[in-house]
Protein backbone atom coordinates (compact mmCIF):
# COMPACT_ATOMS: atom_id res chain seq x y z
CA UNK A 1 0.00 0.00 0.00
CA UNK A 2 2.67 2.40 0.91
CA UNK A 3 4.63 1.97 -2.42
CA UNK A 4 1.44 2.32 -4.24
CA UNK A 5 0.98 5.83 -2.26
CA UNK A 6 4.55 6.79 -2.67
CA UNK A 7 3.90 5.81 -6.92
CA UNK A 8 0.39 8.56 -6.74
CA UNK A 9 2.13 11.16 -4.58
CA UNK A 10 5.23 11.31 -7.46
CA UNK A 11 2.71 10.98 -10.24
CA UNK A 12 0.74 14.01 -8.46
CA UNK A 13 3.53 16.16 -7.88
CA UNK A 14 4.98 15.88 -11.59
CA UNK A 15 1.70 16.49 -13.36
CA UNK A 16 0.09 18.95 -10.82
CA UNK A 17 0.67 21.94 -12.61
CA UNK A 18 -0.73 21.01 -15.40
CA UNK A 19 -4.48 22.15 -16.61
CA UNK A 20 -5.49 18.25 -17.65
CA UNK A 21 -5.09 17.16 -13.68
CA UNK A 22 -7.76 19.18 -13.32
CA UNK A 23 -10.00 19.76 -16.18
CA UNK A 24 -10.49 16.11 -16.83
CA UNK A 25 -11.85 15.25 -13.30
CA UNK A 26 -14.02 18.72 -13.79
CA UNK A 27 -15.47 17.22 -16.98
CA UNK A 28 -16.16 13.96 -16.13
CA UNK A 29 -17.94 15.03 -13.01
CA UNK A 30 -20.29 17.68 -14.99
CA UNK A 31 -20.84 14.64 -17.51
CA UNK A 32 -22.04 12.30 -14.65
CA UNK A 33 -24.55 14.85 -13.11
CA UNK A 34 -25.89 15.83 -16.73
CA UNK A 35 -25.42 13.31 -19.23
CA UNK A 36 -26.16 10.65 -16.40
CA UNK A 37 -29.43 12.72 -16.22
CA UNK A 38 -30.42 12.62 -19.42
CA UNK A 39 -29.73 8.92 -19.57
CA UNK A 40 -31.60 8.24 -16.34
CA UNK A 41 -34.43 10.13 -17.49
CA UNK A 42 -34.60 8.06 -21.11
CA UNK A 43 -33.28 4.27 -19.92
CA UNK A 44 -36.17 4.73 -17.38
CA UNK A 45 -38.53 5.63 -19.34
CA UNK A 46 -39.96 8.78 -18.32
CA UNK A 47 -39.12 10.34 -21.29
CA UNK A 48 -37.76 14.20 -21.42
CA UNK A 49 -39.32 17.13 -19.94
CA UNK A 50 -41.42 18.87 -22.26
CA UNK A 51 -42.17 22.98 -21.86
CA UNK A 52 -45.68 24.08 -23.35
CA UNK A 53 -43.69 25.31 -26.26
CA UNK A 54 -41.51 22.36 -27.25
CA UNK A 55 -43.94 21.05 -29.77
CA UNK A 56 -44.01 24.17 -31.30
CA UNK A 57 -40.66 25.15 -31.63
CA UNK A 58 -39.70 21.12 -32.68
CA UNK A 59 -43.23 21.83 -35.42
CA UNK A 60 -41.41 24.91 -36.55
CA UNK A 61 -38.01 23.72 -37.01
CA UNK A 62 -38.68 20.91 -38.93
CA UNK A 63 -41.03 23.19 -41.25
CA UNK A 64 -38.29 25.39 -41.92
CA UNK A 65 -35.67 22.20 -42.40
CA UNK A 66 -38.19 21.10 -45.25
CA UNK A 67 -39.33 24.83 -46.76
CA UNK A 68 -36.00 26.66 -46.13
CA UNK A 69 -38.01 29.81 -45.19
CA UNK A 70 -38.35 31.70 -41.98
CA UNK A 71 -41.53 33.98 -41.61
CA UNK A 72 -41.46 37.59 -40.72
CA UNK A 73 -43.62 37.25 -38.09
CA UNK A 74 -42.13 39.01 -34.55
CA UNK A 75 -41.34 35.93 -33.13
CA UNK A 76 -39.89 34.48 -36.25
CA UNK A 77 -37.47 37.81 -36.34
CA UNK A 78 -36.59 37.55 -32.72
CA UNK A 79 -35.99 33.60 -32.81
CA UNK A 80 -34.13 33.58 -35.89
CA UNK A 81 -30.74 32.02 -34.41
CA UNK A 82 -32.39 30.05 -31.89
CA UNK A 83 -34.41 28.54 -35.17
CA UNK A 84 -31.58 28.21 -37.28
CA UNK A 85 -29.65 26.30 -34.24
CA UNK A 86 -32.49 23.79 -33.80
CA UNK A 87 -33.23 23.52 -37.52
CA UNK A 88 -29.52 22.84 -38.02
CA UNK A 89 -29.13 20.36 -35.04
CA UNK A 90 -32.82 18.38 -36.35
CA UNK A 91 -31.21 18.43 -39.85
CA UNK A 92 -27.93 16.97 -39.21
CA UNK A 93 -29.51 14.49 -35.94
CA UNK A 94 -33.54 14.17 -36.73
CA UNK A 95 -34.38 13.13 -33.78
CA UNK A 96 -34.84 15.67 -30.69
CA UNK A 97 -33.97 13.29 -28.51
CA UNK A 98 -30.41 12.71 -29.61
CA UNK A 99 -30.16 17.02 -29.96
CA UNK A 100 -31.31 16.62 -25.78
CA UNK A 101 -27.92 14.23 -25.75
CA UNK A 102 -26.08 16.33 -27.95
CA UNK A 103 -26.74 19.87 -25.71
CA UNK A 104 -26.54 17.72 -22.44
CA UNK A 105 -22.59 17.41 -23.83
CA UNK A 106 -22.20 20.69 -24.50
CA UNK A 107 -23.40 21.95 -21.16
CA UNK A 108 -21.18 19.16 -19.26
CA UNK A 109 -18.08 20.48 -21.51
CA UNK A 110 -18.88 24.10 -20.70
CA UNK A 111 -17.59 23.30 -17.44
CA UNK A 112 -13.97 23.81 -19.27
CA UNK A 113 -15.55 27.44 -20.12
CA UNK A 114 -16.13 27.98 -16.65
CA UNK A 115 -12.85 26.45 -15.18
CA UNK A 116 -10.74 28.97 -17.65
CA UNK A 117 -12.96 32.33 -17.03
CA UNK A 118 -12.47 31.77 -13.08
CA UNK A 119 -8.68 30.75 -13.65
CA UNK A 120 -8.18 34.05 -15.61
CA UNK A 121 -10.01 36.17 -13.12
CA UNK A 122 -8.96 34.68 -10.13
CA UNK A 123 -7.36 31.80 -9.29
CA UNK A 124 -6.76 27.71 -9.79
CA UNK A 125 -8.47 27.43 -6.34
CA UNK A 126 -11.28 29.28 -7.52
CA UNK A 127 -11.58 28.21 -10.68
CA UNK A 128 -12.16 24.46 -9.49
CA UNK A 129 -14.36 25.57 -6.96
CA UNK A 130 -16.59 28.00 -9.24
CA UNK A 131 -16.57 25.15 -12.15
CA UNK A 132 -17.55 22.63 -9.51
CA UNK A 133 -20.21 24.88 -8.09
CA UNK A 134 -21.43 24.90 -11.99
CA UNK A 135 -21.67 21.64 -12.74
CA UNK A 136 -23.34 20.90 -9.21
CA UNK A 137 -26.27 23.76 -10.30
CA UNK A 138 -29.58 21.93 -10.03
CA UNK A 139 -30.97 24.46 -12.32
CA UNK A 140 -27.97 23.80 -15.16
CA UNK A 141 -28.37 20.01 -15.15
CA UNK A 142 -32.81 20.60 -15.69
CA UNK A 143 -32.55 23.13 -18.30
CA UNK A 144 -30.07 20.89 -20.49
CA UNK A 145 -33.04 18.36 -20.66
CA UNK A 146 -35.40 20.42 -22.68
CA UNK A 147 -34.92 20.70 -26.13
CA UNK A 148 -32.35 23.63 -26.78
CA UNK A 149 -32.93 25.83 -23.83
CA UNK A 150 -31.20 29.01 -22.28
CA UNK A 151 -28.06 26.33 -21.69
CA UNK A 152 -27.13 26.85 -25.33
CA UNK A 153 -27.16 30.13 -25.04
CA UNK A 154 -25.48 30.60 -21.52
CA UNK A 155 -22.62 28.25 -23.33
CA UNK A 156 -22.32 31.00 -26.15
CA UNK A 157 -22.35 34.02 -23.57
CA UNK A 158 -19.57 31.82 -21.87
CA UNK A 159 -17.58 31.39 -24.57
CA UNK A 160 -18.08 35.52 -25.50
CA UNK A 161 -16.68 36.40 -22.09
CA UNK A 162 -13.50 33.35 -22.59
CA UNK A 163 -13.23 35.63 -25.86
CA UNK A 164 -13.24 38.85 -24.43
CA UNK A 165 -11.45 38.02 -21.48
CA UNK A 166 -8.54 36.63 -23.95
CA UNK A 167 -8.59 39.39 -26.29
CA UNK A 168 -8.08 41.99 -23.19
CA UNK A 169 -5.42 39.94 -21.83
CA UNK A 170 -3.51 38.84 -24.76
CA UNK A 171 -4.46 41.46 -27.29
CA UNK A 172 -4.07 39.20 -30.29
CA UNK A 173 -6.22 39.54 -33.27
CA UNK A 174 -7.45 36.54 -33.38
CA UNK A 175 -9.33 36.63 -29.95
CA UNK A 176 -10.56 39.47 -31.29
CA UNK A 177 -11.78 38.65 -34.01
CA UNK A 178 -13.63 35.48 -32.61
CA UNK A 179 -15.28 37.92 -29.63
CA UNK A 180 -16.44 40.27 -32.28
CA UNK A 181 -18.25 36.93 -33.81
CA UNK A 182 -19.70 35.45 -30.70
CA UNK A 183 -21.01 38.80 -29.97
CA UNK A 184 -22.62 38.98 -33.31
CA UNK A 185 -23.92 35.52 -32.66
CA UNK A 186 -25.33 36.64 -29.37
CA UNK A 187 -26.65 39.69 -30.91
CA UNK A 188 -29.08 37.40 -32.67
Amino acid sequence: FLKCWHNVHHIWHRYKDREAMVVIPLVLWAMYRVVGQFLWLVLTGRGLPQSADSKLYLDYARDMVTHVTDGLDINDVLYFSYNMLLSSLLAIFRDPVVVVFVQALAVSLSVILVYRIARLLFSKTTAVIGAFFYANTYDVTLWAMYILSDSFFVIFLLICVYFFLQALETRERKYRLMFAASALFLLF
